[in-house]
């Protein structure tokens, strides 16, 4: 069986694909004490303006989540619209914990936005010397 990513690069009638990438890089050691989805700052991307492609967009985050027992939400939004969330907890205080969320969108155009909230306490995107917190998008069409 033929996956999403081999069948963009096959030869259809003798035309080739059109690969770009981009990567989000969010403001490094930003912290959120907000329950409600919030904009990680930093971290919007333009996704390509192109017919019949797609957009595969990966985030790894590392996440310093102040209390125990507290859950963290990652998530990607399209153009205003929340897409995806996938989430991470911990049972210790001052413990950081990597998350990661993938996710294909069509590549017509639109602005992507890396987002999160916390369920209690307070959490700390980790982007620096020590740890690394990134968004790769790979479009092809």
């Amino acid at each position: 069986m033929t996956n999403c990513i081999q069948a963009a690069f096959s030869s259809g009638g003798g035309g080739g694909a059109t690969v770009t990438s981009q990567e989000i890089s969010p403001t490094e050691n930003q912290t959120t004490t907000s329950t409600t989805v919030t904009d990680i700052s930093s971290a919007a991307a333009t996704l390509a303006d192109r017919d019949d492609g797609k957009a595969f967009c990966n985030f790894f985050a590392n996440i310093e989540m102040s209390d125990s027992t507290q859950k963290v939400n990652i998530g990607f939004e399209l153009d205003g619209t929340d897409k995806n969330m996938t989430s991470t907890h911990t049972t210790s205080n001052n413990v950081t914990g990597a998350i990661s969320l993938s996710q294909v969108f069509d590549t017509g155009g639109g602005t992507l936005q890396l987002r999160w909230r916390v369920a209690g306490g307070t959490a700390t995107l980790a982007n620096g010397a020590e740890y690394m917190s990134r968004c790769t998008i790979f479009e092809v069409s």
